[in-house]
């Protein structure tokens, strides 16, 4: 019997700024900090810099851990826990993107008991699922981690980033996703090796990123493999 095996939930809360200073701790660590619109000119707008970091002595075959800010947030403010997840062997990305409206500005008074979903979906995919957000599809979740990724392995072609794509996809296998409040809330499963996202802790984040957990939740809705609720 095949056994799946599958990437982490992983919760966050609080993730304190960091100091200047401690960016330079880790010789090893390596950092960028790129405009959406730097590699996309299509975007106008929520173009505060994606964070990238990683260990440049991490295994080729490292995993990739996308954090996704809170409503109103900024990647780098996250840099803390970003940073812990380079620590950890994973390459980081803290990506911007359309985070408000939140869901939870729109949906509650909205009668479609689907609301949330198809504004997840618009956010994450790019789908013309609703237009209770005027989000684009070159604004998406799934767009933009998309030509991030190409424009790091055009300019950095022995660091490995297109191992996170397959057939010019996102190949969600290598990705782990985490995210703070709104971020959290795009709660993602993948089939196979999983990856799913919640929200829920009240406390920082402490202790090492688990490498593995156990199965997500049955029964959610799929796209292509990816579920989302």
């Amino acid at each position: 019997m095949r056994v799946h095996r599958f990437l982490p939930v992983i919760q966050v809360a609080v993730a304190l700024p960091l100091a200047a200073q401690s960016l330079a701790r880790g010789a090893s660590l390596v950092t960028y900090r790129i405009a959406p619109s730097a590699v996309d000119p299509s975007v106008h707008r929520f173009d505060e810099p994606h964070f990238i970091v990683f260990d440049s002595t991490a295994r080729a075959d490292a995993p990739l851990l996308l954090f996704l800010p809170g409503t109103g947030g900024r990647p780098q403010n996250a840099s803390e826990f970003l940073i812990a997840g380079a620590r950890q062997g994973y390459r980081v990305i803290g990506l911007e993107y359309v985070d408000t409206p939140a869901v939870q500005q729109i949906c509650p008074r909205n009668p479609d008991p689907d609301c949330a979903d198809k504004v997840r979906r618009k956010r994450i995919y790019g789908d013309d699922a609703t237009s209770l957000v005027d989000d684009r599809p070159e604004e998406s979740i799934a767009t933009r981690l998309t030509k991030l990724l190409l424009a790091l392995d055009r300019d950095h072609p022995g660091q490995g980033w297109s191992r996170y794509l397959k057939d010019g996809k996102l190949d969600w296998t290598q990705i782990a996703v985490s995210g703070l409040s709104q971020g959290a809330g795009k709660r993602m499963q993948k089939t196979g090796r999983a990856l799913c996202v919640d929200s829920g802790s009240r406390g920082p984040v402490a202790g090492k990123i688990p490498r593995r957990g156990g199965k997500p939740p049955a029964g959610w809705p799929t796209r292509d493999g990816l579920a989302l609720s």
